[in-house]
C-alpha cells in the first residue's frame, strides 16, 4: 500500500502466527487467554481492510465526487 506504511500482508502474517499459538498451546492453559488471542489476530486484519477501503476512496474521489454531483 502506497504511501500508508503498512505491508497488507501483515495482518495475514499475524493471523496465521496467532492461529498456530493457539494450536499449539498446551492443554490446561487459561481458556480467558484465547479471545485476547481472537482479538490479536482479527484487528490487524479490520484495520487493514478500512485502510485500503480507504486508499481506494482517496485514490478514485474524482471519479466519485463527480458520480455523487450528478446523482443530487
Amino acid at each position: 500500500m502506497a504511501g500508508t506504511g503498512q505491508n497488507p500482508g501483515n495482518g495475514l502474517v499475524l493471523l496465521v502466527l496467532v492461529s498456530l499459538l493457539v494450536v499449539a498451546t498446551p492443554p490446561g492453559t487459561a481458556p480467558d487467554v484465547l479471545p485476547i488471542l481472537a482479538f490479536l489476530a482479527a484487528f490487524p486484519v479490520t484495520t487493514g481492510t478500512g485502510m485500503l477501503y480507504s486508499r481506494h476512496l482517496h485514490q478514485h474521489r474524482d471519479r466519485l465526487y463527480a458520480a455523487w454531483l450528478r446523482r443530487r
